[in-house]
Formats: structure tokens, sequence, C-alpha cells
């Protein structure tokens, strides 16, 4: 893993040089604490920072190619030894033996379609100097971050926005953007291609881009299609040749995803996610594996006794850590990794995950992205219910709902019964497509105007989030509701909140974490499949487990789901008033169950106090609290 960064300065500026280059890395180092890079050309600058993972000896960077160009990359392509075979049959010559070069020489013999060739995780920027211009990548899925600013004068690029943030023309010239913010209200995160800044973006997953540098223009290309892959009215029947394609795809997705020259071990939950990878790596290892856990004290959230169950079967080592609740001071820090309001208060557990394993490997392989492409959430058993309760009266519908959100009183436990029911109970009057967004919804739309200083509204004019949801529903309305719905949360909440929030609490620690399930190729697969390989009135990720009967516990293999969220403490009920906030909106804890909703509110109030500090300091920093 690494922190790349960079710009075309088309005005040749003094201030944009070899100092100013080392700024925007420096703010990345805990991205890659081993060493660092520069290239400056008149007005070209790509930085690096480096996380040694592969080739220790060499493989720096920014590197530069047979023909002159110029890469800085971030990630892993785990396909690497077998492209690099096919390139020195080529004749090609390799001066390392990293994966960089395998990219660079890569784009030398297929260009801007080389993206088309790689398993792996990844976002890197190519400067090629015939052309005179930038060509940036990002991997399939969205696991490596990038992005960037233009203007008339200006092109930057980096891995996190805080290396952005310190270059003066971006500092000059950003806002907060008033969608985003309801992004954020409405879901706990901020959906690509926006950023909590007017004229920052994302670059969507799937997706490079070519920026020329003799008209300042930037071309987006998408060069990933999954919706290609959903197969209309798929009914085909379930079988065991599915459950062999499954199995053999996901162990080669294992194996490959274990080529290291560092130590390296896994996260164990003991879910069927985590348990499944685990399994796997030691069937393909014989060396005993180091599993990492998190533990809390509320029996309703501890998963580490299912997790000591499954290490004692695969006689893997495992590391239990308890949950620590943050300060506010804590809390800062960790949303100063996020540079923008991020709400899914898991980052915390996940933060002390990663923090232990890094105290003992330097990458770890995760069970990321197997709920959403095999329906393992509670949200796709909620879609099935939903078209019951859909047929009854509004009327009725609203009367239930009215009934139960009085009588029935917050229990606080995780994700409880009450909060569930009170969520389905309050979609009356919805379409299936609403109702699948409505169960991750923090703030309604009505709420959102109570919260949002009146002036803020009027900018986000009749902006909804929900009409990106709807967007992706339309583009795979062929297909099933069970895939058109793993579509829409693949390409919305897994790209912009479970792997934001995987790559920042990683990097916070300088751990590099690989994930099977989202090899691209079991992606592909996965999305093809039947429902009936997926989901049942009783079960959910049918296809995994069939598999991974014969290795784990059966205890493993028939939990529920228990997800990964934490007791968080810190808590607020309101907001300052601001230029942002109304301050005439408050929580009743006593009334619902407020969990999410305060949580919420406390980070977005924090980042906006640092967004308050960033203005007047012109730095971005985490915040000191007294207490």
């Amino acid at each position: 893993m690494c922190g790349i960064c960079g710009w075309i300065d088309h005005n040749n500026r003094e201030e944009y040089n070899l100092t100013q280059l080392k700024k925007m890395a420096a703010v990345l180092s805990h991205r890659g604490p081993d060493e660092d890079g520069f290239w400056i050309n008149r007005n070209v600058a790509l930085g690096h920072r480096r996380l040694s993972i592969i080739d220790l000896n060499s493989g720096q960077q920014p590197m530069s190619g047979n023909k002159g160009n110029i890469i800085v990359f971030n990630g892993e392509i785990y396909n690497y030894k077998e492209l690099r075979n096919e390139l020195i049959s080529k004749g090609l010559i390799f001066r390392t033996d990293s994966d960089t070069e395998v990219i660079l020489h890569a784009y030398e013999i297929w260009g801007e379609r080389c993206v088309d060739r790689f398993i792996g995780m990844f976002s890197f920027v190519i400067w090629n100097p015939q052309k005179r211009e930038l060509f940036i990548a990002r991997d399939r899925l969205g696991k490596k971050p990038l992005y960037y600013y233009q203007s008339n004068s200006l092109f930057a690029f980096a891995s996190e926005l805080k290396s952005l943030l310190s270059l003066s023309e971006v500092r000059k010239n950003i806002g907060i953007n008033p969608c985003s913010v309801s992004d954020y209200l409405s879901l706990g995160y901020i959906l690509t291609p926006k950023t909590i800044f007017t004229g920052i973006n994302k670059l969507p997953a799937g997706h490079y881009g070519i920026y020329k540098i003799d008209n300042g223009n930037l071309a987006l290309h998408k060069y990933w299609r999954l919706e290609d892959f959903l197969v209309p009215g798929n009914n085909a029947p379930y079988d065991i040749g599915m459950e062999n394609d499954f199995f053999a795809i996901f162990n080669d997705a294992v194996r490959i995803r274990l080529y290291s020259d560092v130590p390296l071990g896994a996260f164990l939950s003991g879910g069927i996610d985590s348990s499944s990878v685990v399994a796997s790596m030691s069937h393909i290892r014989n060396t005993k594996l180091h599993t990492f856990c998190v533990g809390f004290g509320e029996d309703t959230y501890d998963e580490s006794h299912y997790a000591e169950i499954v290490a004692r079967q695969l006689d893997v080592d495992l590391k239990v850590r308890f949950y620590r609740s943050l300060t506010n001071t804590e809390l800062s820090r960790l949303i100063w990794h996020f540079d923008e309001p991020f709400a899914d208060n898991s980052f915390i557990p996940t933060y002390q995950l990663n923090k232990l394993a890094r105290e003992y490997v330097t990458v770890a392989l995760s069970g990321d992205g197997s709920d959403e492409v095999l329906a393992g959430y509670p949200t796709y058993m909620a879609d099935r219910l939903f078209r019951f309760y859909s047929i009854l009266p509004v009327f009725f519908q609203k009367w239930l709902y009215l009934l139960v959100k009085n009588f029935l009183r917050p229990s606080y436990k995780k994700v409880s019964w009450d909060y569930k029911a009170i969520q389905f109970l309050s979609s009356h009057g919805l379409s299936l497509e609403m109702a699948h967004y409505w169960w991750r919804v923090i703030f309604s739309d009505t709420e959102k105007k109570n919260i949002l200083n009146p002036d803020l509204l009027k900018e986000c004019k009749d902006y909804n989030p929900f009409d990106t949801f709807k967007g992706y529903f339309k583009q795979v309305q062929h297909a099933d509701f069970l895939n058109r719905s793993l579509f829409v949360d693949i390409k919305t909440w897994l790209q912009d909140d479970i792997l934001v929030k995987a790559d920042r609490m990683s990097m916070a620690n300088s751990l590099e974490v690989r994930s099977p399930f989202l090899d691209h190729r079991l992606v592909e697969f996965a999305i093809k499949l039947p429902k009936s390989a997926k989901i049942s009135w009783n079960n959910q990720k049918i296809i995994l487990k069939n598999c991974m009967k014969k290795y784990l516990p059966v205890q493993t293999i028939h939990r529920k789901k228990s997800g990964f969220n934490a007791p968080v403490n810190i808590r607020t009920n309101s907001l300052q008033k601001s230029i942002l906030f109304s301050g005439n909106y408050s929580l009743n804890p006593e009334m619902e169950d407020v969990t999410f909703k305060s949580f919420n509110l406390a980070v977005l109030q924090i980042w906006f106090d640092m967004y308050e500090q960033f203005k007047v300091t012109g730095k971005w920093e985490p915040l000191v609290y007294d207490t």
C-alpha cells in the first residue's frame, strides 16, 4: 500500500516546487511509512509514499519506463507474476520484481486497456510525455481511492483529500458541497463522485481518465461494467456445478492474495465470511496463521467466542483485543483520517482491529464484500418481507407504524429488534426500490429540513440522494430484484462506506488489507448466479455455506449475521447553530433509538469544527479537546 499525489500546473508557478510536493506527500506518510520518492519536470509533478510489501529492495517510485513514462501506484496487482511472464515473452525487459513495473510495461503494450488485465486493488497515475497526458485509473470496485481537483490552471490528484488541501489554490477555491451534506445526513457517507468539498471529486470505481495537458481536458471512461454480467430473468436451477465453480474461483482469489515479502495474517470474527477466508488460507499454507479479532464487553456485540471456536478447529493463532471507547480527541483523529464526515460507527472497532493486526503482520486478509456479493445483509430479507407488507392498504400501514412507534420503547441493543421493526414499518407507501434505500436511511427528508440551515437547503435545490440509487436500479432493470439490489449496493454502500472504512482505518495503521470476496472474477460469477444460490426465506449466502460446511464448525455455518457495529457512547442530541445547521433540531432518546442519529450528528459537529479551524489556520488537522 502507498500514497500518491501530484499535479500539472499550467501557470508554472514558483510555489509548485519540490518543497510543496514533499508537503503533499508528508501528510500521506501513514499510507507509506517506509520511504518516499519525487519526480518533477517543469510543470508536472509526481509524489509517492511507500509501504513495502513486494520486492522490498527495489520497486521505488516514481518509476520510469522504457519509453519515458513515469508512474506512481497505490495498491497490489495479484496476478503480476503471470503478467510479467507474458510481457517478457513479448520482449519486455524488467529491472525489478515489482508489480509497479508490470503496470508500467502493460501500459506500454496495451495502452489504456491494460486495466482489463489486472486482478487487484489499485489507483495509479502515469505521465506520458510523448502524448503529453496523464493516465489515471482506479480498480473495478473502488478498493483504493483517488481524488482530483481541476481548474483552468491546475490539475492535482492524491490518495486522500488532506494531501490536496495542502495546495494553496485548492484551499482558496473549495467550499462545502451542500448535496454532500445531504448525502451524509441520509446515509452516513457521501456518494461518488462527490466529496464534501466543491471542486474536488473522486474518480469512480472501474474508471480511468485521460488528462491532456494541451487543452486541460479530463475525459473519463468506464472500463468495467458489472451490469453486463447480470442475466435477465435468471431462473436457472441451483446445482453442484455452480458450487464447484464458485469454490474454485474463491480459493484462487485467496491463493493469489498470499503473495507477500512481509508477514501476513487474517481477520477472524467467527462469522462465515472471515472464517471461510481463514479456512482457505490454512489449506493453501502450511505455516500456522496469525488471526485477529475485536471483542466487546457487551454480550449483544461480542463475537470473540465464535472466533475462538473457528480458531481451534482450524488450528490458527488468534489474538483478541477488547473494544475501548474513544475520547472526542481520539475520535477527531480518526475523522481526520477520513477527511470527510463518515458515520459508520464500526470504523472505531475496525481501527482497533487493524491496530492489533499491525503489531504482528503487515498484510491481513478480510471477509469484506461477501454480504454485497452473496446477499448476506438482513436488508435483503427485509426486501422480501416488504413485498407482502406493501400489499396492505397504505392507511393500515401508517396505523400499524404509529401504533408500534408509540408503544415500543428503545432497548439500545445492537441493531435491536425494536429499531429494525420501526424502521421497517416506517416504509409505508414506498416503492420496492425506495424501501431498499430506506432500510439504511438515518435522517428522513423532513428531519434534514429541520437540521440544515435554510440557506444551505436552498443550495441543495431539489437534490435527493435516492436519485443516485434510482439511477443504478434503472441500469439493471432487466434483472430480478435481488440482483438489482446487490448491484446498487456494490455501487453505493460498498464503494462509499465499506471500502472507505477498510482503506482509511487500515492505512491509519500502515496495514495492507486484501479482500478475496472482492476479486472481480468472483463478483462477476456471483452476480450471474440465480437468487436460489444466495437466499431463501430462512437462509442467506447459501452457496458459500454449502461450500464451507466440510471445513467450518456447525455453529459458524448456521449463525445469523451479527454485523460489526460498536456500542458507541459518544452522543449528541443537537447541533450548534452555524452556516450549516439551523440549531432547531434535537433528538429524543426516550422515544426512539438514537444510536445512529446521535453518532451521525456528533461526527458532523466535530468535522465542521475541524473545517472552521482549517479556514483559520490553512492546515487540515485533528482537534484537541480538554476533556
